[in-house]
């Protein structure tokens, strides 16, 4: 069976000769972010909070650590959560409080639980860094409140406004109307 998927980003789908995906493969967005890391944050003290017990998370985690560069993984300060885990994150605060940038290869729910709970604790020129699990992010939390930057790897930038981006942005909306205006819905558009 023939399909083109805009939305399955995980690792395993180029591996079915059948399939296709129009958008990245989970785990390369730990690669490439591990480069941004390595371009821009030599020197700083970086943490990773991520779920163990997801393949997303977990996935991208181990391909942001193996990309990472050797002076910025010495110092590294991993901590992690799970489903049973995942609604007192107090232990994982503690750890990556003397933090510069924590990287969150982690769903949307749980990263504004984390910086809720995270709130005046850590120093208020952290930066959180996520990947397209942190799309929802700002329908979960006030991101006023929190001092900290937060910033993301995604595909698509539904806020662009120039370019190309910004050329697809319009006509969609005219098309289709705002409500599914996302990520995927500009993978399925070029599917």
């Amino acid at each position: 069976l023939f399909y083109l998927t805009p939305s399955a980003s995980g690792d395993d789908i180029p591996v079915d000769s059948m399939g296709y995906q129009m958008c990245f493969a989970d785990s390369n967005q730990g690669a490439a972010s591990a480069e941004i890391f390595n371009e821009v944050y030599q020197g700083k003290k970086i943490g990773v909070f991520y779920k163990s017990d997801d393949d997303y998370s977990k996935g991208i985690y181990d391909k942001f650590k193996a990309t990472l560069s050797a002076d910025l993984k010495a110092g590294l300060v991993e901590a992690s959560f799970t489903e049973s885990t995942s609604a007192d994150f107090s232990t994982q605060v503690n750890a990556l409080k003397a933090c510069d940038v924590i990287f969150m290869p982690i769903y949307y729910t749980p990263a504004s639980v984390f910086m809720t709970q995270a709130k005046d604790q850590l120093a208020a020129d952290a930066i959180y860094y996520g990947c397209d699990g942190f799309d929802g992010l700002a329908g979960q939390l006030d991101l006023t409140t929190i001092p900290q930057e937060v910033t993301m790897l995604s595909h698509f930038n539904s806020k662009a406004e120039s370019g190309v981006a910004k050329e697809f942005i319009d006509k969609y909306v005219a098309a289709y109307g705002a409500d599914t205006l996302n990520q995927f819905g500009a993978s399925a558009y070029d599917c």
